[in-house]
């Protein structure tokens, strides 16, 4: 609940910031969840912590670009090259 309260803050309807800087400052806070349940083991928190993150993004993007169609047709992808790493590909590309 902490972390969706924070990711929640730093993705508010009224912010004005780009999708990139939003992007930015929400990494450390995925990274830091991210390592906290992973020494925990528990992977199937981070797949719904990453399935959350997505949903949020999108619907920040749609409410504040007003184009409810390119939500649909968002590429994850486009996400990714601004810099977005889900909870579960932080733990597998970890290098022990």
């Amino acid at each position: 609940k902490m972390f969706q309260e924070k990711v929640r803050s730093l993705t508010e309807r009224h912010e004005t910031r780009p999708l990139a800087e939003v992007i930015r400052r929400v990494m450390p806070v995925v990274r830091g969840w991210t390592n906290y349940y992973r020494l925990a083991g528990r992977s199937p928190v981070l797949y719904q912590m990453g399935k959350w993150i997505l949903a949020r993004l999108k619907v920040y993007v749609t409410k504040r670009h007003w184009v409810r169609v390119w939500a649909k047709k968002a590429p994850t992808s486009m996400l990714y090259a601004l810099g977005l790493r889900l909870p579960y590909h932080i733990v597998t590309s970890y290098r022990f």
